[in-house]
């Protein structure tokens, strides 16, 4: 990696100047006022060594993105990556997020469904927003609102170690939602599940 981004001998990590990042946002230059850093496996099969390892930088902006922004991240002094690349993305409200977990097999129409918000940022800690955002349920695809409803906090027990995890994760319970077909849950601001079906034949799959 860049000399910028090496551990140090103690595994402490260093983060790159802020300067060393520029970012627009509707092509007006935002403020970056933390950059945070995870490295995890992403990638291990069993029956062939194939260990992928994702590194993650986080840039925390000093003002937030609205729906439909062009984001785009540079490096000017091509000390992180070429100075001529850029890393460009448009906040579309049904943009995959990994922060929202729904139940990837489905749900049966009158059983319980319920989805967990949450995040871990590495060094930065678990992500931190407000429950006041709330979620929708809407058609997937077309993002026909189909229920709205509230997150409450949802704090993991059980742990010895501190820092205890899962201290902000926020639950979202959309039980009431019935009708079989295929969904997306959104967070106004951090965009959309994976889609999902509600049916009857998710509990024989």
């Amino acid at each position: 990696p860049p000399s910028s981004m090496r551990r140090l001998s103690s595994a402490v990590f260093q983060a790159p100047a802020l300067s060393q990042f520029a970012v627009s946002v509707d092509g007006v230059a935002a403020t970056v006022t933390t950059v945070g850093f995870k490295r995890r496996p992403f990638y291990a099969p069993l029956l062939v060594r194939d260990l992928r390892i994702e590194n993650s930088l986080y840039l925390q902006l000093s003002a937030a993105i609205a729906d439909g922004q062009v984001v785009v991240v540079t490096n000017p002094g091509g000390q992180l990556w070429a100075a001529g690349a850029s890393y460009t993305a448009t906040t579309d409200p049904l943009r995959y997020s990994p922060v929202i977990h729904v139940n990837q097999e489905g749900y049966v129409p009158n059983l319980p469904k319920k989805a967990m918000i949450g995040y871990y940022l590495g060094n930065l800690g678990e992500l931190n927003f407000a429950a006041s955002l709330g979620f929708k349920i809407v058609v997937a695809g077309t993002g026909t609102l189909v229920y709205q409803g509230t997150l409450t906090l949802r704090p993991d027990v059980g742990y010895l170690y501190s820092p205890t995890p899962y201290q902000k994760v926020l639950e979202a319970d959309f039980s009431s939602v019935t009708a079989p077909g295929k969904y997306q849950l959104v967070v106004p601001g951090l965009g959309a599940s994976l889609p999902f079906v509600i049916d009857e034949g998710i509990a024989m799959s």
